[in-house]
């Protein structure tokens, strides 16, 4: 570099095209996965009688944007020591599906309620799915060679994808007129005379 210590260098394109080996910046998505239900554990008393009732359901979900990631846990009831939990996922339709494993959570709380159980599972959204717009997944313990599922009531559980560039919001356009008595308006408590009243002309 033969520039002054106070000036940036001066590289060249055959020199930066060496430093960054033909690599290139991954665009930022502007596509957002949101969750299309109601968390299950929001309502206390009918996720555990859901629990009681199948045996197993779907606890909560997070969407980790940055890396498009779908992280949850699933309760199951702890009839015996030998469970197998694991979510069955598709991120085109049901054309093809995935059984991913859940792993066994350990609460860390000894308060000797050994009624239920904790799983977590981590699902990853390949970039295919966008073209698809949805993720659906339901979830499967199974015991003493019986299985137990939880399909959100034979809905599944789905997420959505959305661009979060939501185009903006029309402005809304206010015809203003002279006379207050001509202001077409549902509520006078709506009204505003810098909004629907002609206020041009000299202050005084």
């Amino acid at each position: 570099m033969s520039e002054p210590s106070n000036c940036p260098p001066k590289w060249t394109d055959e020199f930066l095209s060496q430093v960054i080996k033909g690599v290139k910046p991954n665009p930022t998505s502007d596509i957002q996965w949101t969750v299309q239900f109601a968390q299950p554990a929001s309502d206390y008393l009918a996720f555990r009688d859901k629990i009681q009732l199948n045996n197993v359901s779907l606890e909560n979900v997070i969407v980790r944007e940055g890396d498009d990631t779908i992280t949850g846990t699933i309760k199951v009831r702890n009839i015996a020591f030998d469970k197998e939990v694991f979510v069955r996922v598709t991120f085109d339709k049901w054309c093809t599906s995935q059984d991913i494993a859940a792993s066994f959570a350990p609460s860390g709380i000894q308060t000797g309620n050994f009624q239920y159980d904790t799983f977590s599972f981590t699902l990853c959204i390949p970039s295919s799915a966008v073209k698809f717009e949805t993720v659906e997944f339901c979830v499967c313990f199974k015991c003493n060679g019986k299985e137990y599922w939880d399909n959100n009531d034979g809905e599944n559980y789905k997420l959505a994808a959305v661009s979060s560039k939501d185009p903006p919001s029309p402005t809304t356009y206010t015809k203003k007129v002279t006379d207050a008595l001509q202001v077409n308006i549902n509520s006078w408590s709506e009204f505003a005379s810098w909004n629907h009243l002609i206020t041009e002309g000299p202050y005084w």
